[in-house]
């Protein structure tokens, strides 16, 4: 991912941007999402985290609504899009 242009502290402002996100690791069931900020994390597991908007929409398959989350997430979990689907 593009390294983010401005930094406040240990946050920085990000190009806001489609991502995919997938918290598990495996890539499997990525969600859509929007990256809005990054931050450094310090501590036992230092790196980077980044803000996210991510929609899951297993719910509907189920007859549901899909469900929104914001939220911090490692920067592992974090893919550009590349186009309209998800990643393989």
């Amino acid at each position: 991912m593009r390294e983010p242009s401005v930094e406040h502290g240990a946050m920085r402002a990000a190009r806001v941007q489609h991502v995919w996100v997938d918290i598990t690791g495996h890539w499997v069931h990525p969600q859509p999402g929007v990256l809005m900020m990054w931050r450094r994390r310090h501590g036992k597991r230092p790196g980077w985290e980044a803000f996210v908007v991510t929609v899951d929409a297993t719910a509907r398959a189920h007859g549901g609504s899909p469900n929104a989350r914001i939220g911090w997430v490692d920067a592992a979990h974090v893919r550009p899009t590349a186009g309209p689907s998800a990643p393989r």
